[in-house]
């Protein structure tokens, strides 16, 4: 399964000459990259319709998009799909909307599923929208860390544990404490559903978990949103 990054890279070519004006452009080069730097630290990510990536849900929709390696109407088939995603690195998540979906990872912007779709042979995305309208103030706090902060910290765990750049103890750690906050948080909902969904939506055991670091916190990840989602969406 394709990945994307973002970086600057250097290409070192021969020449006879020119050194002068070559360390010229390095350093030029270097400027840009540095601002650049800059401005991803500074400035809020933002989603596809414009709100800020990570942002609680308001009165309106926030939507998250699954990449999908695999459709199946058959089970067995299905469970082929969701294995084969999982030791690729995916979540192996099997979601059934009425046809099997195997369900790779989860993301807050639109255009990172759909490109990633668009790279890896077979595979497709599909949104689900939350709204947090019916719930009640403290509710909606609980919601706004499930839906921001913990989904941020799982996604940049992953993120930075497929590119090499964080240790797997790090990335672990990480992922159990965003899901410990998120069980606390799970005992002071009041409405039932959700407060049942953040319960298994917490759930954390990647010692336990026979599939890789990276496949685990891809499906805790991808259960913890289809989760909440179906709580939200019996309100």
């Amino acid at each position: 399964m394709a990945e994307y990054g973002s970086g600057a890279y250097f290409i070192k070519r021969k020449n006879g000459g020119g050194g002068k004006g070559a360390a010229i452009l390095v350093i030029v080069l270097l400027a840009l990259t540095a601002g650049i730097i800059l401005l991803a630290v500074f400035l809020p990510k933002r989603t596809d319709d414009g709100n800020t990536a990570g942002a609680p849900v308001s009165n309106g929709e926030k939507k998250f998009y699954y990449l999908v390696t695999g459709e199946s109407g058959e089970l067995t088939t299905a469970l082929l799909m969701v294995q084969e995603c999982s030791a690729r690195g995916g979540a192996g998540y099997l979601f059934n909307d009425g046809t099997y979906r195997s369900v790779a990872a989860v993301y807050d912007r639109e255009s990172d599923a759909k490109d990633l779709a668009a790279v890896n042979d077979g595979a497709s995305y599909f949104s689900l929208a939350f709204s947090s309208s019916s719930l009640k103030e403290k509710d909606k706090s609980a919601l706004s860390y499930a839906v921001g902060e913990f989904f941020i910290t799982l996604t940049d765990a992953a993120k930075e544990l497929d590119r090499g750049t964080i240790t797997d103890s790090a990335a672990d750690c990480a992922a159990a404490l965003a899901c410990r906050k998120l069980k606390t948080l799970s005992l002071s909902v009041q409405n039932a559903a959700l407060s049942r969904a953040f319960d298994i939506a917490s759930e954390y055991d990647a010692v336990g978990d026979s599939r890789s670091l990276l496949s685990y916190i891809r499906f805790v990840h991808v259960r913890a949103t289809v989760e909440i989602y179906y709580a939200l969406s019996v309100l």
